[in-house]
């Protein structure tokens, strides 16, 4: 049986320092890649997610991005939206490069994204195609609870309630109301599998307003059984679902900058900026940011299909 050799890179995505944030392959060169073979690679790294970079022809700086976790293909996602372009624009235009802006086709649109470099690590900041939007959020407090392993009061309320949001994947956002209750959630598939397997928004998005660094505004979690990942370090496309709920609480118009934090439960600290611009208490634009940085690379073998 032949095989091609497809090259990767292995990256670190919404930290400054090696082994933070979120671990994420991209594959620069995946033409001739079919969806089956994606999936299986996916799931063969078994990282978070993976990103699958096609070139546009005849358009510089240009690329179709495909994204696998090891058990679905995502229409978006952050960090490998983040990780890919700094891994693209690195060669393109070189290590540390300048700022450079490149456009990125997936399935919810393209996306634009603005790659640069401070300190000698490179950062890049993505403005989401769709503005936030709300769905169903008919779940109790008290059943949400359960499925996280604690009490019903710990569950936010008025404000600050549980509620859906999508910039392209939908979250159940539940806030809770203290970094106490955010470290001791712990995920009850059983109660997963009745309450929100089959639901508009599956992935469960857990926020505090306590943070454990001084410059974080909210402490977060994410929990995705759905992709098959247990839980996840760093998770862009939640942080940009976030901004509708905040412009929701803090209402006005203007821009607003907030920065997240996750990860820490994993031993992977992770920083995600998100930006908003707000009219009447809606965001109607919002972009997320971060840094990466390159940990490895190597080469897969794909039997030809």
């Amino acid at each position: 049986m032949t095989a091609l050799e497809y090259r990767y890179q292995l990256l670190d995505v919404f930290t400054h320092v090696p082994f933070g944030g979120n671990q994420l392959a991209v594959f620069p060169q995946a033409t001739g890649l079919t969806a089956l073979q994606m999936q299986q690679i996916a799931r063969e790294l078994n990282l978070s997610e993976c990103a699958f970079a096609f070139p546009v022809e005849g358009r510089s700086l240009e690329w179709t991005l495909r994204i696998f976790t090891p058990g679905v293909e995502n229409p978006f996602a952050g960090h490998p939206t983040i990780g890919g372009a700094i891994a693209l624009a690195q060669e393109a235009v070189g290590s540390c490069p300048p700022l450079t802006r490149i456009v990125l086709h997936e399935a919810i649109g393209p996306i634009a994204v603005e790659v640069g470099c401070k300190r000698s690590i490179p950062s890049a900041t993505l403005t989401l195609p769709n503005v936030p939007q709300f769905g169903p959020a008919d779940c109790s407090n008290a059943a949400l609870a359960e499925m996280l392993g604690l009490e019903p009061n710990e569950i936010g309320d008025g404000a600050w309630a549980p509620v859906t949001v999508s910039c392209g994947i939908p979250y159940y956002i539940v806030p809770v109301k203290s970094l106490a209750s955010a470290r001791r959630c712990a995920l009850r598939l059983d109660r997963w599998e009745r309450l929100l397997a089959s639901h508009w928004a599956p992935h469960v998005y857990v926020v505090a307003l306590e943070t454990e660094r001084a410059d974080a505004d909210f402490h977060v979690r994410m929990f995705p059984p759905a992709m098959s990942v247990a839980e996840d370090p760093a998770t862009g496309s939640a942080a940009a679902a976030l901004a509708g709920l905040l412009a929701r609480v803090e209402g006005g118009s203007g821009r607003r900058r907030w920065t997240v934090e996750q990860g820490l439960e994993l031993g992977r600290p992770s920083f995600i900026v998100v930006q908003a611009e707000l009219d009447a208490g809606i965001a109607t634009r919002v972009s997320i940011g971060g840094e990466a940085v390159v940990v490895g690379q190597g080469v897969i073998r794909a039997p030809s299909p």
